[in-house]
């Protein structure tokens, strides 16, 4: 910290040089923190970025295309077997499956998403609904929501 003054009736100039800044705490509580108490928060925060990954929507229709391909190497092997084998329920597989009736254009936008820490724009929920009883307006709206995120 710097002090210049010119004679006791000018004017007085003072400088921080530390910074400082307030950080949450527990409960919500804002914190004044700076100096080493500041470089180990920014740390800390650093710590807990997500790092990125596939969407989960992508992972899925993965697993659809190799279940679905498990399904035609085995004629014998029913989808309530299969599911039983995986240990998941019979409706998730059906879910699942049902992923590969989006239309082609669909289905090669998700799998070109790429990694990411945020939430993805669109996921398998939504995408189930567009299938039952979305109208043409709908996919068109999560088709331009799909490729907006592949420009960034």
């Amino acid at each position: 910290m710097t002090l210049d003054s010119e004679g006791s009736d000018g004017p007085v100039t003072l400088v921080d040089e530390f910074a400082c800044s307030f950080v949450l705490g527990p409960h919500g509580k804002k914190r004044l923190l700076f100096g080493q108490g500041l470089q180990d928060a920014r740390k800390a925060r650093e710590g807990r970025r997500r790092a990125p990954k596939a969407p989960r929507v992508q992972e899925q229709l993965r697993q659809a295309y190799a279940l679905r391909d498990r399904l035609a190497a085995s004629p014998g092997l029913t989808q309530d077997a299969l599911a039983r084998e995986l240990d998941i329920t019979a409706s998730y597989l059906g879910r699942i499956l049902r992923l590969l009736d989006l239309p082609r254009e669909f289905q090669d936008r998700i799998l070109a998403l790429p990694h990411m820490a945020r939430r993805p724009p669109v996921s398998e929920r939504r995408l189930r609904g567009m299938l039952t009883r979305g109208g043409q307006e709908q996919r068109k709206r999560i088709l331009q929501q799909i490729g907006a995120t592949q420009a960034v």
